[in-house]
């Protein structure tokens, strides 16, 4: 073959090869977003401490250019772990509101949703132990909710390990505790008997697999409120995630875990959402938490 010959097949090759990248495109990750925050846009507000505004539309392009969501852009709702409907982002809001935690506020009130789906037009101003909360995915993305499919109750070994691990690792700290020790002003965890003995008092705890759709499964350990146990396949240690396991939802094929935490006797609340892969431990890819008195 001529060294005319092979440049020629190199460069039709290589074009070959960049008409094929150009053509494939990567589906966008989904974005989250609990009662519709924008929790990250809040650092674009410049008000004085003295000023409380109420929320109103937030229509400069520079600004709404640093929110993670724009207006059109379709969403699904998830209320109380239901898939309640479609819709899409609607307006954006901002405001300076007199209260202890997070004083400005960045939100979307969602449009286009079912007649049936009542919308708020206020901030709820969420509470840590109320399960009932609006939970947003925004794209275009395939959701479904994804129930397990076994529900295996914990033994009490089973607890007794996981309860153990869970307070070695700081899962549980001494304030979840009623009647923590206080050790030169400090409090510290009850005796371990005493501790694990009160948490089994306190919770029920169930172990739910899941089936991911290539096949394999995850088990995960549910002590509401207190912690979660993640299990995978490929890792011989389980991981510990603190707060309450709400559901599970799948998104354009992978599994995402929602959660509720906060830090007993603080005002401090929190959501976060958790993909779950079988080689893989728990990934955080979304977190939103204030507090408040």
């Amino acid at each position: 073959m001529s060294e005319k010959m092979r440049w020629f097949l190199a460069c039709t090759s290589l074009a070959g090869l960049g008409l094929f990248v150009a053509g494939f495109t990567y589906a966008q990750p989904p974005e989250f977003s609990f009662w519709g925050n924008l929790p990250r846009a809040t650092r674009m507000l410049e008000y004085s401490p003295a000023e409380r505004t109420e929320p109103i539309p937030l229509v400069d392009p520079d600004k709404l250019a640093q929110c993670r969501v724009a207006p059109g852009d379709p969403l699904v709702l998830i209320r109380n772990g239901v898939l309640t409907g479609r819709g899409q982002v609607g307006e954006i809001r901002a405001g300076w509101f007199a209260r202890a935690g997070d004083d400005r506020l960045v939100f979307f009130v969602p449009g286009g949703l079912p007649d049936s789906v009542a919308v708020r037009l206020d901030y709820p101003f969420p509470q840590l132990k109320d399960p009932e909360f609006d939970f947003f995915v925004i794209g275009d993305h395939e959701v479904r909710m994804l129930p397990p499919v076994e529900r295996l109750p914990v033994g009490e070994e089973e607890f007794k390990k996981a309860a153990l691990r869970a307070i070695e690792d700081g899962i549980i700290v001494p304030l979840d505790f009623p009647s923590p020790k206080w050790v030169e002003g400090r409090p510290h965890i009850p005796d371990l008997p005493d501790a694990v003995e009160w948490l089994r008092g306190k919770a029920e705890p169930v172990v739910l697999e899941l089936k991911l759709n290539n096949g394999s499964a995850i088990q995960v350990m549910d002590c509401d409120p207190f912690f979660v146990r993640v299990q995978t396949a490929d890792h011989v240690k389980p991981f510990f995630l603190r707060g309450s396991l709400d559901y599970f939802v799948e998104i354009d094929g992978s599994c995402y875990m929602v959660m509720r935490s906060g830090k007993a006797s603080s005002g401090m609340w929190g959501y976060s959402v958790y993909r779950l892969q079988p080689n893989a431990l728990p990934e955080l890819v979304y977190s939103d938490g204030s507090w408040s008195t």
